[in-house]
């Protein structure tokens, strides 16, 4: 990473740092933007002697979570204690997810999906790894179970996997980093891409099957569809759209 190092009054250069990694239960924050604190210019003109040499100036930023720790972890509703965790290590994960037999299900852009069976008994909590593959990556992209198998963004394009052994089945359709929905009675996605294009596929293993598709709104859209009732309702930054959705005629 880029970092602006303190060299003594007057002098502050642009050097290259390794890039920080979070351990377990921290977090990584790649910056977007900073302030400039009166501390900062006190010391970089030599007015406050606090800044020793080789620090790396800046302390008023902002920025998006881009990484965590290793592990995934449980905890007590209760009263926050620490119930088990796996160690597993990669980088930013998304919402975990629980299949039908109660196992549960994590992924991460680094290393893929992982299957972790969870039990109790007498003598504590017990984590199995069941699976880990790479057949489903998602960035900051929701995964969502049916009929036992996860649909999903693999970077992005959308995929499925077998949760029995994390088989990929099909990868297919090319929608950016979208969003999706089930639609479990119809067993069907409704996906937004990040066009704000809006698509209909198929919730089925045995092959990508796309619907249909069409142009939602405009801009950039990495926000969920909701549903409700008859109402479909897309928005992103700039605009928000309402469609009735009505059945189709058999």
């Amino acid at each position: 990473m880029k970092a602006l190092v303190f060299r003594g009054p007057g002098s502050m250069p642009m050097e290259d740092r390794p890039d920080p990694r979070p351990a377990a239960g921290e977090i990584g924050v790649a910056i977007r933007a900073s302030g400039i604190c009166g501390s900062d210019v006190h010391g970089f003109s030599g007015a406050t002697g606090r800044r020793r040499i080789g620090v790396v100036m800046g302390h008023e930023a902002a920025g998006v979570v881009d990484e965590v720790g290793a592990g995934v972890t449980s905890v007590s509703v209760a009263d926050g204690k620490q119930l088990w965790e796996d160690n597993w290590s990669s980088n930013f994960m998304v919402q975990p997810a629980m299949t039908a037999e109660g196992d549960i299900v994590v992924t991460s852009q680094e290393n893929g999906a992982r299957r972790i069976g969870v039990s109790h008994n007498a003598s504590g909590w017990n984590v199995t790894e069941r699976w880990t593959s790479n057949g489903l990556k998602p960035y900051f992209n929701d995964f969502v179970i049916h009929k036992g198998y996860a649909f999903g963004f693999d970077g992005r394009i959308l995929a499925c996997i077998d949760l029995k052994n994390g088989e990929r089945k099909w990868k297919g359709g090319r929608y950016g980093n979208g969003q999706l929905v089930l639609l479990p009675d119809q067993d069907l996605l409704l996906v937004v891409s990040e066009e704000g294009e809006l698509a209909l596929v198929k919730a089925t293993p045995d092959q990508f099957t796309e619907l249909a598709r069409f142009k939602a709104i405009e801009g950039k859209t990495w926000n969920h569809p909701v549903l409700v009732g008859d109402v479909l309702l897309v928005r992103n930054g700039e605009e928000m759209a309402a469609f009735r959705v009505l059945l189709a005629k058999s």
